[in-house]
């Protein structure tokens, strides 16, 4: 009966090596040596270099079994770095994407034998707790009919207008006292609840089509914060506007436009009816 085979850590397969490459042994000689298969023997001398480098790289040499393989650990740590980048962006990130990067990293590192499997990527998404979830935004709630009928009407609605009487403005809510609603945590700590502050301000950006931007208009509870106490109103880079709710309004979106069509080229009020 074939014994049970024998876990080496990384200083006995070192040994081994070193044996292999000085004393010029055969693998059987070192097989019966260190009391090891001839099969475990043969696979050791085959992955010499990786367990070099591993034991250049200071991992604990007493280890029976190493974490990963260094080919994995070199393309997990390169496909975490991507994610954490891409993440930051809100770049949504499928698991095709992530074997796909992970194919494109064992390349430019020379690993030939990589197989980005789903095996694989269970196992990487689990060492890097990565869990899969929905997105969650105002994009759901478009109706996509409606998008491609504007499409369809966006030409002859903008026939007679110049490029830079071409605007775009959109509206967001800047909570500048707001934590994190989610929080790295040790496995023994309990994660209470916590009052999140709702203090905002609420900002409207605005741009033409030649990409020049007209000053941002923002919207805050106090006529003059605390922090623009020394400051001039006038003299700010954006348009200052107050209510008790710090929400955009009816009067103060009409003097916004009001402004913005006295300051721009005219419009063709005579054949759109533009009106304020």
């Amino acid at each position: 009966m074939a014994s049970k085979k024998r876990i080496l850590s990384l200083k006995e397969k070192m040994e081994i090596i070193n044996l292999l490459d000085k004393e010029k042994l055969s693998v059987r000689s070192a097989a019966a040596r260190f009391n090891i298969g001839k099969t475990q023997a043969v696979n050791i001398a085959r992955n010499k270099e990786e367990t070099r480098i591993g034991w250049q790289s200071g991992v604990n040499v007493e280890q029976k079994r190493s974490f990963l393989k260094t080919e994995s650990y070199d393309i997990d740590k390169m496909c975490c770095d991507w994610f954490a980048k891409a993440r930051n962006k809100n770049i949504p990130i499928s698991d095709q994407l992530i074997k796909t990067k992970a194919k494109e990293f064992a390349e430019k590192l020379g690993y030939r034998n990589f197989y980005a499997s789903d095996g694989w990527l269970q196992k990487w998404r689990k060492r890097y707790n990565i869990s899969f979830k929905s997105i969650s935004g105002e994009s759901a709630d478009v109706n996509q009919e409606d998008i491609e009928k504007f499409t369809e009407n966006v030409s002859s609605m903008l026939d007679g207008y110049r490029p830079e009487d071409i605007f775009n403005a959109d509206e967001s809510g800047l909570f500048f006292r707001a934590l994190p609603n989610r929080t790295l945590i040790f496995k023994s700590e309990k994660c209470s609840d916590a009052k999140f502050s709702k203090d905002r301000l609420r900002i409207l950006f605005c741009t033409n089509m030649t990409e020049v931007k007209e000053d941002s208009l923002v919207i805050g509870k106090a006529a003059r914060p605390c922090a623009l106490k020394y400051i001039a109103i006038k003299d700010l880079s954006a348009i200052w506007k107050s209510n008790k709710k710090a929400r955009m309004t009816q009067e103060i979106m009409r003097e916004w436009v009001m402004q913005l069509y006295t300051m721009s080229a005219k419009y063709p009020t005579e054949k759109y009816g533009f009106s304020v």
